[in-house]
């Protein structure tokens, strides 16, 4: 697999560049490590603090913005030739501060040592993406600037297609324009020698030679007399010496010293550490071009040229405007600040840091406000704002009124007194700021203004979580501070604030227990309820079925017998003895006959009675018998029809009520 080389921000990094964007701060890169990453190539991780195996770390010898690419930071550093018996493998870039800001990993190569027979120097570079390159500050110590072969190529390159080839004149050297003109006044142009001949021909034709006065250049007779007044005459080197040899032997000047005039020697050296010689002008320049030579003028501060002396705004070095000021006359409103913000391009930060008074235990006054400006786009024309208040002293609100074209006065509302408050405030460079030192009061909110949006921003620590407010925790490691809900006593005068939430001094045991909001009647804080199920019924029931008529499987029973009995013998009852009346014709009774005439019944009879000797009864002997009973085979039809069936519900479920849950422990605030 190919391996992939390349440089990130570590965890600390990207929390610092983030927290100087924010702060408007700068971010100071100042070093670079490299190691050998104990001869594994690294993959560079965020959150690495420190290099895996260091080798060497030094100040940057380069850091500055890509040309190419405004959103990449260049940092390099030179490793000399006199250092070296190592691989390197990774790289770090680290800030003022020591914390590692970026790492990266590189292809391997060997540094040798300048015994090992290869003296070359070695350029370690990063090339790093950040989305805010003027968090950082591009400054690094000029002693250790060393110009690469690039850096000189294009600096090289620049000077040839620039025009920063400065003329010659009667005060600095330069380029001449040279010009063969005898009558000119030129003080720029510089004479051939054909114009030098032609002036030295005219002159030595014309000249008539004169003596030298006081008063103009001639012709001057020597002389070696040391006492004469003449004033027309020259000193030879006789005179000189005579005079010399004079006052030397009556000399007794001291040296000089840092405590006293006197005599010096002059030295043209540049490496001494006397204090008793004088430097030459050659050893001056000699240490004006060494300087010149490590920091080119042509390097710039903040965009400011090094060709001159430059002045520096706190913002050109890093740093914010500031100064200490109080408000006076009580809540109310203070025009603070007058600011010009031109449209579409301009931000202004304002913040205030303290509050009112200076008291041990009062740490609301340890305010901090922050106003932030920006201008509007011109349409419509104008600017907005928030402000985002931290705690609850300093500003509490701000409004603006437009004096004339882009300029504005600020004002702010202060709750209280605000004494000894230090305002720092930053700004586009197209922006201006003015801030009030002695800013005009009002009790009340000036007519006209423009409201601006208040954020607050800030919670006192205790209403995070209040002492005796039970904390979920997933660990059974409780951190500092805190303690678990286990039923232990604590001690109230150490912790007021838990015992005003426990007054027995017991925290709740919440082992095994969830919370429930207290119902508005019925139980008291902190009483417990165990569990239980909400008193309810069941219906139960089976679908309407109706099976139908069934038949049975045919089957034969076959034959039967009774078993054996005997009834004995039966008489009926003599209740039969009756009579019968019978008619006669002539109503006498002829003994049970009925006479008959021509065939037919006499029309004329009487009734007469037949004897009662009829009276008998019957003996019936039923004997002993048995009856034989043929079933044979034959099938039953059931009919099932529609009905239902009581059903019984098993008991189920756990030995308590709950819901899907997942444990944690309960601990509380000590406070």
């Amino acid at each position: 697999m190919t391996a992939k080389y390349y440089a990130i921000l570590t965890n600390q990094g990207a929390e610092r560049l983030a927290n100087a964007t924010m702060l408007g701060s700068k971010l100071n890169l100042t070093q670079m490590a490299v190691g050998d990453a104990n001869g594994v190539l690294p993959t560079p991780n965020p959150a690495q603090t420190k290099l895996i195996n260091q080798k060497r770390i030094a100040p940057l010898n380069l850091l500055n913005v890509d040309s190419n690419n405004q959103s990449q930071i260049i940092a390099e550093q030179i490793i000399p030739e006199d250092e070296g018996g190592f691989w390197i493998r990774e790289i770090g870039l680290y800030d003022d501060k020591g914390v590692l800001i970026a790492v990266a990993n590189c292809p391997e190569t060997y540094k040798p040592q300048l015994q090992e027979g290869s003296g070359r120097t070695q350029t370690i570079r990063m090339i790093l993406v950040v989305t805010n390159t003027k968090a950082i500050t591009l400054k690094i110590d000029p002693s250790v600037v060393l110009a690469t072969r690039k850096y000189v190529d294009d600096k090289i390159s620049k000077h040839e297609q620039s025009r920063r080839h400065p003329d010659a004149s009667l005060t600095a050297k330069g380029f001449v324009q040279l010009s063969s003109a005898t009558n000119s006044d030129s003080e720029t142009l510089a004479a051939t020698p054909k114009a030098v001949k032609a002036a030295y021909d005219l002159a030595n034709a014309k000249y008539t030679a004169q003596d030298a006065t006081t008063a103009r250049k001639g012709i001057v007779q020597l002389s070696s007399a040391t006492n004469s007044d003449s004033e027309t005459l020259a000193a030879t080197p006789k005179a000189v010496k005579a005079a010399y040899d004079l006052a030397n032997g009556k000399y007794t000047a001291q040296d000089a010293t840092t405590a006293q005039k006197g005599i010096v020697q002059l030295s043209s050296a540049t490496n001494s550490t006397s204090e008793t010689l004088a430097a030459t002008p050659k050893a001056v320049k000699a240490a004006n071009d060494n300087a010149n030579g490590r920091v080119p003028s042509a390097r710039k501060v903040n965009g400011k040229a090094l060709s001159a002396d430059i002045t520096l705004t706190p913002k050109d070095i890093g740093t914010l405007n500031s100064t200490t000021m109080s408000f006076s006359g009580g809540a109310g409103w203070f025009k603070l600040a007058t600011v010009t913000m031109p449209q579409a391009s301009s931000v202004v930060s304002i913040t205030l840091i303290g509050g009112a008074g200076f008291n041990v235990g009062s740490p609301q006054q340890a305010g901090i406000s922050e106003l932030v400006l920006r201008a509007g786009n011109g349409n419509p024309k104008g600017i907005t704002g928030a402000l985002w208040q931290r705690t609850s002293t300093g500003f509490t609100n701000f409004a603006w009124v437009n004096t004339s074209g882009d300029t504005y006065d600020i004002y702010v509302a202060i709750g209280n007194y605000a004494t000894g408050v230090n305002i720092q405030w930053d700004y586009t460079s197209n922006a201006s700021v003015t801030i009030h030192t002695s800013p005009a009061y009002s009790a009340n909110k000036p007519e006209g203004l423009t409201d601006g949006t208040v954020y607050s921003l800030y919670t006192p620590s205790e209403q995070f979580y209040p002492p005796g407010a039970p904390i979920p925790w997933p660990s059974d490691t409780v951190p500092s501070g805190y303690a678990l809900m286990q039923g232990q006593t604590f001690d109230k005068s150490a912790y007021p604030k838990l015992a005003a939430a426990y007054p027995s001094g017991v925290i709740p045991d919440m082992r095994g227990w969830t919370i429930k909001g207290k119902p508005a009647s019925g139980r008291a804080v902190l009483s417990q309820e165990q569990d239980g199920i909400k008193s309810h019924t069941h219906s139960a029931s089976a679908s309407s079925t109706d099976l139908g008529t069934k038949t049975t499987s045919s089957f034969d029973y076959g034959t039967k017998t009774t078993s054996l009995f005997d009834y004995g013998t039966k008489t009926t009852s003599n209740d039969g003895s009756h009579t019968h009346s019978i008619p006669t014709s002539d109503g006498a009774n002829q003994g049970g006959k009925i006479p008959l005439t021509s065939g037919r019944l006499a029309t004329q009879y009487t009734s007469a009675t037949t004897g009662s000797s009829g009276s008998h009864s019957h003996t019936v002997g039923i004997g002993s018998h048995q009856h034989t009973v043929g079933i044979g085979a034959h099938t039953h039809s059931v009919a099932i029809g529609s009905h239902g069936h009581t059903i019984t519900v098993n008991a189920a479920g756990n030995a308590e009520n709950t819901v899907k849950n997942i444990a944690f422990n309960y601990i509380v605030r000590l406070a």
